[in-house]
C-alpha cells in the first residue's frame, strides 16, 4: 500500500496569527493575545525516527539548490527506499517551473536557429534549454501575460513548461493563441489582472494536456486573490500546488472529482473550510496537503466581521517564524 501524506484543514478564516504580547502599537495594531499555557517548545522530530529518508515531495516544493539537487538524485535515484520516501512524485519534472530549470542545460548554450528566431535569448536567461534530437532546443520559459509572448511560446515545438507572471499587460487579448501539444506544465506568479486567471484557465482546456498546475501570487496583500478552481475543470492534473489564494466557495468543487491521474494536491493558506469530498473515491491521490487554511497576522483582527471566532493557530501560540521565535511586524506576509 503506498504511503500517504494527510494535513488536516483548519476553521473558518479565523486562524489568525495573533502572537506573543506586543508592546509595539505599530506591529500587532494593539492586539493583546498572550502565549497560552502547554504551548509546544521549538523543538520537533522528522516523521521518520531515523532521519535518514528523504521526502522528495517537500524537498521539491522548497525548491533546492544545486548542492540540494545533487543530494535528491542520489538519494532518491531509484523512487522509494530506505533512503527516500517519493509520496507518489514519479516525474519531478511536474512538480514545479523550477524542476523543469534544475533539469536544464547550464553552459550559457544558444538554442538552435528555429528556436532562437522567436526567442532571441541564451539558455539560462528566462529560458530552459535541453538536447532534443541533437539540438538544443527550448523547453522552458519565462515571461508576461501578454500576446506578443504567448504568440512566441505557440511556435516552439518542444516547450513543456512556462512561468507566466499575471500582472495586467496592454497586450493581453489572447484571442487565437493556442499554446503548443508539448506543454505540461504551468505556473501562475504575482497578482493577476481582472480576469487574467479566467483567460489562461481557457487556454489550458484547449490545450488539454497539462499535467502540472501551480500557483503562487504574492503573500504581500492582505486580502488574498480569489481563485476559482472550477476553471481549470477538464485537466486531467497529476500534481496541483497553491499557496496564500482565496478559493472560491471555500472548497475544492466536485468537478476535480474527474481528474483521475491527480497524485498531489497542495494548497495551504488557501481559505478552505471543508474536507476535500471532492477528490474522494481517488486511488491515484498520494498526497494532500492543506494546513493553515486561514491564517493571518494580528492586525487582521481589527478587521475581521465577527472576532470572536478568531482563535490562534499552533504557530501563534509559540510565535513561531521561520527565523525563530518573536512577535508578527505587521507586514502582510509576516504569519510564517
Amino acid at each position: 500500500m503506498a504511503k500517504q501524506q494527510l494535513f488536516i484543514l483548519g476553521p473558518r478564516s479565523c486562524l489568525l496569527n495573533l502572537h506573543l504580547i506586543v508592546f509595539c502599537l505599530a506591529s500587532n495594531c494593539g492586539v493583546d493575545v498572550p502565549l497560552q499555557p502547554g504551548a509546544p517548545d521549538d523543538r520537533w522530530e522528522s516523521w521518520l525516527a531515523d532521519n535518514l529518508q528523504v521526502d522528495l515531495e517537500d524537498e521539491l516544493l522548497s525548491q533546492p539548490d544545486d548542492e540540494e539537487w545533487t543530494r535528491l538524485i542520489e538519494a532518491c535515484a531509484s523512487g522509494d527506499s530506505p533512503t527516500c520516501s517519493t509520496f507518489g512524485v514519479e516525474q519531478w519534472n511536474l512538480t514545479s517551473f523550477h524542476a523543469v530549470w534544475m533539469e536544464g542545460l547550464t553552459g550559457n548554450e544558444m538554442p538552435c536557429d528555429e528556436d532562437y528566431s522567436l526567442i532571441r535569448k541564451r539558455c539560462g536567461d528566462r529560458i530552459v534549454c535541453n538536447l532534443v534530437d541533437g539540438k538544443v532546443r527550448i523547453v522552458g520559459a519565462r515571461g508576461e501575460l501578454e500576446r506578443r509572448t504567448l504568440k512566441a511560446w505557440s511556435k516552439l515545438p518542444h516547450l513543456f513548461a512556462i512561468q507566466l507572471k499575471m500582472e495586467d499587460s496592454p497586450d493581453a487579448d489572447l484571442t487565437g493563441i493556442a499554446l503548443p501539444s508539448s506543454l505540461r506544465v504551468v505556473e501562475l506568479q504575482g497578482l493577476p489582472a481582472a480576469g487574467a486567471y479566467s483567460r489562461v484557465a481557457a487556454l489550458l482546456r484547449e490545450q488539454g494536456q497539462v499535467q502540472g498546475l501551480h500557483i503562487q501570487p504574492e503573500q504581500l496583500v492582505e486580502d488574498w486573490v480569489e481563485v476559482d478552481l472550477a476553471e481549470f475543470c477538464g485537466l486531467d492534473l497529476v500534481h496541483f500546488t497553491a499557496y496564500v489564494i482565496n478559493v472560491a466557495g471555500s472548497a475544492i468543487p466536485e468537478c476535480w472529482n474527474k481528474m483521475r491521474n491527480l497524485r498531489q494536491f497542495y494548497c495551504t493558506n488557501c481559505m478552505m473550510t471543508s474536507p476535500p469530498s471532492a477528490l474522494r473515491g481517488l486511488l491515484s491521490l498520494r498526497s494532500f496537503v492543506a494546513f493553515r487554511q486561514s491564517e493571518m497576522i494580528p492586525c487582521k483582527l481589527r478587521r475581521a466581521k465577527d472576532p470572536s471566532r478568531c482563535k490562534p493557530s499552533w504557530e501563534t501560540r509559540y510565535g513561531s517564524k521561520d527565523d525563530g521565535v518573536r512577535e508578527s511586524t505587521g507586514e502582510w506576509n509576516d504569519f510564517q
